[in-house]
């Protein structure tokens, strides 16, 4: 049994894996689909892990699988725990690594069953929208280096 960010205690936990993508000095953001679960809001590319699977490997499939890119999964930028927003007895375990592309100029390609809309964003511009709150904890992560 572990303690989330909050201090409550969990027996089921769940690991999401997340990679923040820079091209010449702006970061991919996606808008998540509105029918979906914090829909509206801007996400970055990941989701969770799968059985097994190592944390950077999950957050590289999640950038091939959402936003069409190959990207290497480097340094670990920002890591929390949450309660299930939800209210079930899950802690969740979000990790961001920061990434690099194998092509910086590939063609962004987003999931449309995910998500909506994609940029490429300064971070100055990423943090007036409206973030899901592992993204904004990341981006305040990179605004303190």
């Amino acid at each position: 049994m572990t303690l989330d960010d909050d201090g409550l205690r969990f027996d089921d936990h769940r690991w999401v894996a997340h990679v923040l993508v820079a091209r010449a000095g702006r970061y991919l953001v996606l808008k998540r689909g509105a029918d979906r679960y914090l829909g509206g809001r801007w996400d970055l590319p990941g989701g969770t892990v799968e059985p097994g699977e190592d944390l950077r490997a999950a957050a590289e499939r999640e950038a091939a699988e959402e936003a069409g890119l190959v990207v290497r999964a480097t340094d670990e930028l920002a890591r929390f725990s949450n309660a299930d927003t939800r209210g079930r007895p899950i802690c969740y375990h979000t990790v961001t690594f920061l990434g690099t592309e194998a092509d910086p100029e590939a063609e962004v390609v987003t999931a449309p069953e995910e998500h909506d809309e994609h940029r490429w964003l300064t971070l100055e511009e990423t943090l007036r929208l409206d973030l899901v709150r592992h993204v904004r904890r990341a981006f305040d992560a990179l605004a303190d280096r």
